[in-house]
Order: C-alpha cells, then structure tokens, then sequence
C-alpha cells in the first residue's frame, strides 16, 4: 500500500513473531501478497481502527512507516495481560478492514512492530474510556496483503 490509509479496521489478531510462518514470495518488498499460518488471538476492538501509511526516501531507499490505532476497553485483569503480551515480546498483526480485506504487519524477523498504549478517560458521560493502542511498524515496505 502507499502513502494513504485503509477503509475502517474491523478486526485486529495477533501472534507471537516466533510462531508466525509466513510464505513469501522470493523477494519480498512492497506490494508482495503472502500467505501466513499461525494461531492467531483476536483482540476486542471498541468501534473501528486506523490504519495509515507513509513513507519517505532514506539513503535512497524507501522506508514505510505504517501506524494501526486502536481502543480496547479496560476489562481489568485480562486487558492487563493482553497489554504486558503486546508490548513485552514481539508480535505480528493480522488486519481486516471493512470489506474483509485482510493484511499482516510485520513478519516474524526483525524489525518487529512496536507498541504503545494509553489510557483514555473522556470526561463527557458519554466519553471514551478505554486504552488506546498505537502499533507502529517500519521497514522497507508496510503493510502485506494476505492472499
């Protein structure tokens, strides 16, 4: 994908990056359609994601800067252990958007997808409450269609 952004993100998966088996093509680079294996664990996601892609020149090469924004809601002790597995060990992400389109970020090698979350109070009734969770993921391409 380019420089843009997905339609909304209707459900977000992850697996540990040393359980992930990705079959790729010979070389992979941006625009590559590959097919993964893996137990996959969804994550309950408030509303829909975003998901956008930018990229810029370095050293003469392209370099893909792909940013999934989240909100889970806080169910205590089980969002605590989703949010310790995310953001202690290295993951990968499997994406569907709202024509069922599916996408992987990241592939198991290294650089891994990193993550950040923040809890979110709105201070309307009305309001948010939740962890946001941003996942970012650079490299020589972004996200990956899934065949």
């Amino acid at each position: 994908m380019k420089n843009g952004c997905l339609p909304g993100i209707k459900t977000v998966e992850y697996i540990s990056s040393e359980s992930l088996i990705v079959e790729t093509p010979p070389v992979l680079r941006e625009g590559s359609i590959v097919t993964v294996y893996g137990d996959f664990r969804e994550i309950l996601i408030v509303g829909l994601g975003a998901c956008s892609v930018t990229s810029e020149i370095v050293s003469g090469q392209a370099v893909y800067t792909t940013k999934l924004t989240i909100v889970i809601r806080d169910e205590k002790e089980e969002t605590r252990t989703l949010l310790e597995q995310l953001v202690s060990y290295p993951n990968c992400f499997r994406i569907r958007d709202v024509y069922k389109e599916a996408y992987l970020i990241g592939t198991g090698q290294r650089p891994h997808p990193t993550i950040i979350s923040t809890y979110s109070n709105e201070d309307t009734p009305t309001g948010k409450r939740g962890y946001v969770i941003e996942i970012t993921y650079v490299n020589t391409f972004s996200i990956l269609q899934l065949s």
